[in-house]
C-alpha cells in the first residue's frame, strides 16, 4: 500500500526497464501543478510519444508492458499541442490522471 503524494519525500530518480529503452528522469523543468489530491514537482518520468499511430501504439503497449505506471504512480500527464490550419492557431493542452493511494 502507498500513501498519498509527498513531495518532501525522495521520489526514484534511477532510469528503469529493459535496454536500451528505459525511462529515463527528467529534472525540474517549470513550475509545480496544482491537482485534484495534491501538488506535483515538474520533474519526472518522460516518454515521448511517436507520431505514426502504429509505432504509438506499440510504444504504449511496451510502457504498459514494462511497468512505467505501477501501484507507485500518483499522475500522469499527457500534454500535447494542436493546430487548427483555418485560423492558423495552435492550441496546447494537459490532461492530468490523478492516481488516489490505494
Amino acid at each position: 500500500c502507498f500513501g498519498p503524494y509527498n513531495s518532501g519525500l525522495t521520489a526514484s530518480s534511477e532510469d528503469f526497464g529493459p535496454v536500451p529503452d528505459q525511462f529515463t528522469y527528467t529534472p525540474d523543468v517549470g513550475a509545480v501543478f496544482q491537482g485534484k489530491l495534491a501538488a506535483y514537482d515538474s520533474g519526472g518520468f518522460v516518454a515521448a510519444l511517436p507520431y505514426n499511430n502504429s509505432e504509438a501504439l506499440a510504444f504504449l503497449a511496451n510502457l504498459r508492458a514494462n511497468g512505467f505506471i505501477d501501484r507507485a504512480s500518483r499522475a500522469l500527464f499527457l500534454e500535447f499541442n494542436v493546430w487548427n490550419s483555418n485560423t492558423n492557431e495552435y492550441a496546447v493542452n494537459r490532461l492530468v490522471f490523478e492516481i488516489a493511494p490505494t
